[in-house]
């Protein structure tokens, strides 16, 4: 579902392929936003919808510290630093170091639950990455360039996910993915608020009704829903599994774009794709974590 926010966001040049001009001048306030404004517009969206299903949101005093971190790294933080990485690197380059979060993620695992790094996790960790790097030897845009300042924010952000994964897991064994994903919503977005007011957010009043449905098609389903999935899945998933089906979206991505846009597969892609999704079956199968 969120196949067009994360695979495309920051990069004009993939948006602007058979998008005409009312859609592509709401994807660039889109990027150039980052999600910032559809973060906040997606808190309010859960809050509405929590307080329809479920009532008012109630979270324990001693819990919030673990939804702040969640809040604060996953949902604000992490998307900042994308942003700045991947203005600073190229679209292959910065797919690849974001692609690292399964590595981060087996590591983390092992340091912050005491979960065993086996050779089913640890390959299909390598194997998803090593699949990514291969959609990306077969995409049209294939260079390896950016500032080391570029490649370390990259890092930080892949690891800031990785916080996101670790920390949220703990939460889903008192309160359900949909309160959990509504409170970490409103946390990210009171951290977002500040980084909007620097992108003009005033050239939202120029947005016409058909700007502001695309806007709102984005929120709703390419985030919110989305993002509930995910968390429904680190809810009933070990957490190497999520981080690595993250990294099916650039194969995602090209199968869409072949869907929409009559774009050309590349034996290589296809060769990536199957990679990754072995690498997701090889982690399932994995059951040392029961």
């Amino acid at each position: 579902l969120r196949v067009a926010c994360i695979d495309t966001k920051g990069k004009r040049r993939y948006l602007s392929h058979g998008i005409n001009g009312s859609q592509h001048h709401v994807l660039l306030i889109y990027t150039a936003h980052t999600h910032i404004d559809i973060k906040d517009i997606s808190a309010l969206f859960f809050l509405i919808v929590h307080h329809l299903l479920v009532g008012k949101l109630r979270i324990e005093r001693k819990d919030l510290p673990r939804f702040i971190i969640t809040g604060g790294f996953g949902v604000g933080i992490y998307y900042v630093f994308e942003i700045i990485g991947i203005s600073m690197t190229s679209a292959a380059l910065s797919s690849l170091l974001i692609s690292m979060v399964p590595i981060f993620t087996i590591i983390g695992d092992r340091l912050v639950f005491g979960h065993a790094i086996t050779k089913l996790k640890a390959f299909g960790s390598i194997i998803s990455v090593v699949g990514v790097g291969i959609i990306i030897a077969g995409s049209a845009d294939k260079e390896m360039s950016g500032t080391l300042l570029g490649i370390l924010i990259l890092l930080c952000a892949a690891f800031f996910w990785t916080v996101y994964i670790l920390v949220s897991k703990p939460l889903n064994d008192k309160y359900s993915p949909l309160t959990i994903t509504t409170a970490i919503f409103i946390v990210g977005a009171v951290v977002l608020v500040p980084v909007l007011c620097l992108y003009k957010p005033e050239s939202i009043l120029t947005l016409t009704p058909a700007n502001w449905g695309l806007l709102l098609l984005f929120t709703i389903v390419c985030i919110a829903i989305a993002d509930l999935a995910y968390m429904y899945g680190i809810s009933s998933l070990p957490v190497v599994i999520p981080s690595i089906v993250v990294n099916l979206l650039p194969f995602v991505t090209i199968i869409a774009s072949w869907i929409v846009f009559r774009t050309m597969l590349t034996p290589l892609q296809l060769l990536g794709g199957l990679l990754i999704i072995a690498s997701v079956i090889m982690t399932a199968l994995d059951k040392s974590d029961e």
